[in-house]
């Protein structure tokens, strides 16, 4: 993962990016190619609070997350932790969602039937959702 990491009122020094990407690699188990995506990470500072704003935009969805507290880096973790809990809400519900969509298909069958004796044809088309 790319990280973009910049201060608002406050220089984000070479100790609080380390720790912030440390904390964001834990995100990269959860996507297969974990290059392809820019963790945008703000940080701002209004009087004795301090806020860290977090988003990824992905393909499917936009993960986004903002902590404010008193401590920065406590609130690093705790931002870390709600993107991993919207990560893996977002990953079982796709998971469902491809499930079902590959699942359910619709087919269709057309049943034709002749009668000799008096001339009659019947013919009849069913349409199924395999689920």
């Amino acid at each position: 993962m790319k990280y973009n990491i910049r201060g608002d009122k406050i220089v984000a020094t070479k100790a609080i990016k380390d720790y912030v990407q440390d904390k964001l690699g834990r995100l990269d188990k959860y996507f297969k190619e974990s290059d392809e995506y820019t963790a945008n990470v703000l940080i701002r500072v209004k009087g004795h609070k301090q806020t860290i704003e977090v988003t990824v935009p992905t393909n499917k969805f936009i993960l986004r997350s903002e902590v404010t507290d008193e401590d920065l880096y406590a609130a690093i973790d705790i931002v870390c932790d709600k993107l991993e809990r919207q990560i893996r809400k977002n990953k079982t519900r796709l998971k469902k969602k491809s499930v079902l969509d590959s699942v359910m298909t619709q087919t269709t069958f057309s049943l034709t039937h002749k009668s000799t004796r008096y001339g009659l044809i019947s013919s009849k088309v069913l349409y199924m959702i395999i689920m």
